[in-house]
């Protein structure tokens, strides 16, 4: 269980927070990740399949697998033609 005050504090920060699974499936989404990310995501989505293929979606994914830490900026598929979110994994 999230504290109180969680979602407040994530409002007031610009970056984007989701969960995903050990199958890189999003199992939670703060209220305001498409506001902040122009990503169309729900939970059980792939995030994978929001990303354009490229080296960076790979190195990504091959880092959620490893579970190695991970940043760099992804453009997204046929959702969004302008956004590049960045993305930062760190493991559990």
């Amino acid at each position: 269980m999230l504290p109180s005050d969680f979602q407040d504090i994530l409002a007031c920060v610009p970056q984007a927070v989701a969960r995903l699974g050990p199958d890189l499936r999003v199992e939670w989404l703060e209220p305001d990740f498409g506001a902040k990310t122009g990503m169309v995501l729900q939970v059980g989505d792939p995030v994978l399949s929001a990303l354009e293929g490229g080296w960076g979606r790979d190195a990504l994914e091959r880092a959620l697998r490893e579970g190695r830490a991970h940043s760099g900026w992804f453009r997204q598929g046929r959702r969004c033609e302008d956004c590049k979110p960045r993305f930062a994994s760190r493991p559990r």
